[in-house]
């Protein structure tokens, strides 16, 4: 899961040295639970009896506090998310104050609630852009997945009005069993719309809440919508560079010497849950520090030694198919309730991932794997 944006190859090379040194560079702000819909997949949207079981939402003030010992610690980008921080009572007065602090900010949204005076006034106050969640091509889709018979005429119309005032956006589409058969859609537009889109195939079963609607793609039917997007959006080329890429990299692979976790969760990123609690992962319940009790530098320094502790599965480590694979600490986690333990759905998504790229190699690759001689183990 991405904990904040990196537009640029400059900014990721100075991530890179951010996790190297354990410097907070960015992370997200989840600002509530809270959300005007109620997609099935979601793994943190819960009404208001089921939030105030676990907590209370922060204040305005509470977390401008937190940002500015944030910022003090070296945070530079900040994602704003939910929930569906739009949602969020206060959230113009904490954006404005947020913005004028420094801080790059990307908001993740589902779009719907953004009418002409919230969409003038993110106009007014620029940030690096605005990810939004698309989830199928008609009210009927969004009335199906998230609750909203309205959702897609809102969203549509939201993006007319960011295009209108030059808003920066980038499209979502989490894949599910109910919007996959209009993923092509999805594609389409972002290519109408000259816009980025980005797909996630692979849904985390929720840690952080109960969740008794879940539902989620088989991992070959996971691993089929991932080379759809790829096809749908870039094309033929794209797969069969993708191709070569895996089949290389296969070939070339070396085990990694130990089983730490290597995304930027709790090396230069982070998570701040709704309720105050800083977390290395959003996708993850531990480890967490609370920041009502504690400054945001004392609860980093405490994060980023939990998280050295922690291992992963080790047959991640020597599996040559790693670089095709969801697979992270939080995924480990999520599919066999303990991150030592093997991830069979992820497992089983890149197996079926790795054989469709195959199909695409070009035919002179094809005939070379044919004739090449059976490899040792």
């Amino acid at each position: 899961m991405q904990l904040y944006d990196l537009i640029s190859p400059a900014e990721s090379r100075i991530a890179d040295k951010a996790y190297f040194a354990r410097i907070p560079l960015g992370g997200s702000m989840e600002l509530l639970p809270l959300c005007n819909m109620n997609c099935k997949m979601c793994f943190i949207r819960q009404n208001p009896e089921e939030m105030k079981k676990q907590g209370r939402m922060l204040s305005c003030d509470e977390w401008l506090r937190i940002a500015r010992e944030a910022k003090a610690a070296g945070v530079v980008f900040l994602l704003l998310t939910g929930g569906e921080p739009l949602f969020y009572p206060e959230f113009r007065r904490l954006y404005s104050e947020l913005t004028s602090m420094g801080f790059f900010i990307t908001i993740n949204t589902n779009g719907t609630l953004i009418d002409e005076d919230m969409a003038d006034f993110l106009a007014a106050r620029p940030c690096r852009r605005l990810n939004i969640t698309l989830y199928g091509d008609s009210d009927e889709s969004y009335a199906r997945l998230c609750g909203n018979p309205h959702g897609h005429t809102q969203l549509m119309r939201a993006l007319e009005l960011l295009e209108a005032r030059k808003v920066p956006y980038r499209l979502n589409y989490s894949i599910t069993p109910d919007n996959v058969s209009q993923l092509r859609y999805g594609c389409e537009l972002a290519h109408q719309k000259h816009v980025a889109l980005e797909a996630a195939a692979y849904m985390f079963p929720p840690m952080r809440r109960e969740n008794e609607r879940f539902e989620r793609l088989s991992p070959k039917q996971a691993a089929q919508a991932k080379h759809d997007w790829i096809l749908y959006r870039y094309g033929e080329k794209q797969l069969e560079y993708e191709a070569k890429l895996a089949k290389e990299r296969t070939e070339r692979f070396e085990p990694r010497k130990d089983d730490t976790i290597t995304c930027r969760a709790g090396r230069s990123g982070f998570w701040m849950a709704w309720n105050g609690d800083l977390l290395s992962c959003g996708m993850m319940p531990e480890p967490k520090v609370s920041l009502l009790d504690h400054s945001f530098a004392e609860a980093w320094k405490t994060i980023v030694a939990e998280t050295d502790k922690l291992r992963i599965y080790s047959g991640c480590r020597t599996c040559a198919k790693r670089h095709v694979c969801s697979m992270c600490a939080a995924g480990c986690l999520a599919e066999s309730g303990d991150m030592t333990k093997k991830p069979e759905y992820l497992c089983e998504m890149a197996e079926a991932y790795y054989d469709l790229l195959m199909q695409h190699l070009p035919p002179q690759e094809e005939k070379k794997e044919e004739t090449d001689e059976p490899r040792e183990r």
